[in-house]
């Protein structure tokens, strides 16, 4: 949730990633905006991240329950009878045979990390103690992830393999400018 570099880096149990990588994947515009040669800025804090997803099974005889919950611990809520009983989660059904209109993303998950932690926003905007910000090639101290588990409905074996595609955005405080790399 608070984590701009390699967000997805956790992600790789029981996925097949198209096209990236995921332990070495930074969002577009990380780069140029922080890098260890002509960075702009040197320190960046998360103030709010938009998660957005479309699970589709590859099989009319397939239904899946996906949950998105914020957690102070990675993998934590593991299934998503556990997860539903839980603060700051959202859940949706998914099952093949569904028309959308093109880009679609049927699941979007919003939070503010300052609400999560049930501090005022300008208190975690102006983080004095340094713990919830990240720098050139590292995330926060305290990271905060967003748990996602997704589990058939009758809890049976899926038949084929689900597509999942996910887009996350985030809202971004950039601080730390180095003046020297724009002369």
């Amino acid at each position: 949730m608070n984590g701009l570099y390699q967000p997805f880096a956790g992600m790789t149990t029981g996925l097949t990633w198209g096209s990236i990588t995921p332990a070495t994947y930074v969002p577009t515009g990380y780069n140029v905006l922080f890098n260890a040669s002509g960075y702009l800025y040197t320190q960046w804090i998360v103030t709010e991240t938009l998660v957005e997803l479309d699970i589709t099974p590859q099989s009319v005889t397939d239904s899946v329950v996906a949950s998105l919950t914020a957690s102070t611990v990675a993998n934590v809520p593991g299934t998503v009878g556990i997860a539903l009983s839980k603060p700051f989660t959202k859940q949706m059904t998914f099952a093949s045979g569904r028309v959308y209109k093109l880009g679609e993303y049927p699941f979007k998950y919003r939070i503010k990390t300052s609400e999560f932690l049930g501090i005022a926003n300008m208190v975690y905007m102006n983080d004095t103690s340094g713990v919830f910000v990240g720098s050139i090639a590292e995330n926060p101290t305290v990271s905060y992830p967003l748990v996602l588990n997704v589990e058939t409905g009758d809890n049976s074996v899926l038949s084929q393999p689900l597509e999942i595609r996910i887009r996350q955005t985030f809202w971004v405080k950039c601080y730390g400018l180095s003046t020297e790399t724009i002369n």
